[in-house]
């Protein structure tokens, strides 16, 4: 849709859409604000693997966590 992601070593993810930055981070639902990767697939779903802490899912803003517990 346009998105730009971008992942931090510190601060979580940004998304700038539209002109407009918006932050995600541990507060939102992530596993951790360290992000190591970003991925899309083709149904539009933003994967996000942090440190350790597990993989995330993210679905028009809907945050789901995978973790080895």
């Amino acid at each position: 849709d346009g998105a730009l992601w971008i992942g931090t070593a510190e601060s979580g993810i940004f998304q700038f859409r539209g002109g407009n930055f918006t932050r995600l981070t541990v507060a939102d639902g992530l596993s951790s604000d360290h992000i190591n990767a970003l991925w899309q697939d083709r149904e539009g779903t933003i994967w996000v693997g942090t440190d350790n802490r597990g993989l995330n899912r993210l679905q028009k803003r809907l945050i789901s966590t995978v973790s080895a517990k």
